[in-house]
């Protein structure tokens, strides 16, 4: 993976960043070309090109696992391929990975310069305690 041009690294946090429904997320690391706020900009273009606000309206609700036919119609009529997806009754299956890999096609739709790749986080963990800090 080549990411020496790519001086960016962004966790992009998938799931209930909020915390106040069922407070799971997913973190996903990327080395980009782009910084936070590049992105925002191409993202918010993209969604322009696209038709609709990919993060406000897929998976926005609790357990809305699929995009629907009519989202997945707009992303394969911009270029997006759906060959090896998972498909059901209303469209195609979602999981955090396919949410993220969508999600920056409309990053790059609004910003074609745009490129990244998913980083691996091999930082090793060290447990300290503390666990009477939180309530």
């Amino acid at each position: 993976m080549k990411t020496s041009d790519k001086p960016f690294r962004i966790c992009l946090v998938v799931g209930d960043w909020s915390g106040d429904g069922h407070d799971k997320t997913t973190e996903v690391t990327i080395a980009s070309n782009f910084n936070e706020k590049a992105i925002d900009r191409a993202y918010k273009r993209g969604t322009k090109a696209l038709g609709f606000d990919f993060s406000e309206e897929v998976a926005a609700d609790y357990e809305d696992t699929t995009l629907s036919a009519k989202h997945a119609k707009a992303f394969a009529d911009k270029g997006f391929s759906f060959a090896r997806w998972c498909k059901n009754d209303e469209g195609y299956v979602l999981d955090a990975t396919s949410f993220v890999t969508l999600w920056l096609f409309v990053v790059a739709l609004g910003d074609p310069s745009f490129a990244s790749v998913v980083v691996t986080d091999e930082t090793p963990t060290l447990n300290v305690g503390g666990y009477g800090l939180f309530t």
